[in-house]
């Protein structure tokens, strides 16, 4: 990895141990990059590393690249009135007592956004005590968002799911490494599960 890094220059490394406890820190640091690095960028999507995007139709998902659209890669946007805090996705009771509903929010992390509403979540959470709250999910795409004043996040349409999600079917692209890293209009961060907490960045 230190090599790719040196020909590259192509990733982010966060001090702190890889758990998934820590997806929201790793989650952080992929928004401030974007913010620091990318405002030429039109669009920002974070995509768990099953998931494969199809470059070449992926901006016919925005109706309006000028307004604050969020939109769930994988179907509608998931709502819950009450939090969980059992299982996997626990989150714990004095974070979220149950007198108050959940926010709606996109899946794993496995979501698209404007420019705009990149900015918001990041400006949020930058003065938001993440006050050990564990679910990455929950946390951007829903918490934050609402209090940024974010419009509700959006359902994918089918058509528009057909045309650039391909799910665990690595092998079926047609596009290389060598051209994910040339697209321009937005950025994919691969969750990568290292020691030291590493994002992949395909710019």
């Amino acid at each position: 990895m230190s090599e790719e890094d040196i020909e590259f220059a192509d990733m982010i490394v966060g001090d702190f141990e890889d758990t998934y406890d820590n997806l929201p820190l790793k989650t952080f640091l992929g928004y401030q990059f974007y913010h620091d690095f990318c405002q030429n960028s039109k669009y920002v999507a974070f995509i768990d590393d099953d998931t494969i995007v199809r470059f070449d139709e992926f901006e016919s998902i925005f109706i309006d690249p000028i307004e604050d659209e969020m939109i769930c890669l994988r179907g509608h946007p998931i709502q819950h009135d009450n939090p969980t805090y059992h299982g996997k996705y626990h989150i714990w009771y004095d974070q979220w007592p149950n007198v108050y509903n959940m926010p709606s929010y996109c899946n794993g992390q496995c979501m698209a956004t404007t420019k705009q509403n990149a900015a918001a979540i990041y400006n949020t959470a930058s003065f938001t005590d993440l006050n050990e709250f564990r679910i990455e999910d929950i946390y951007y795409t829903g918490i934050m968002r609402k209090k940024a004043g974010l419009p509700e996040p959006k359902s994918i349409t089918v058509q528009g799911f057909k045309k650039i999600l391909h799910e665990r079917v690595i092998k079926s692209l047609k596009y290389s490494y060598e051209n994910l890293r040339e697209f321009q209009p937005f950025l994919i961060f691969r969750f990568i599960f290292a020691i030291i907490g590493i994002f992949d960045l395909i710019a």
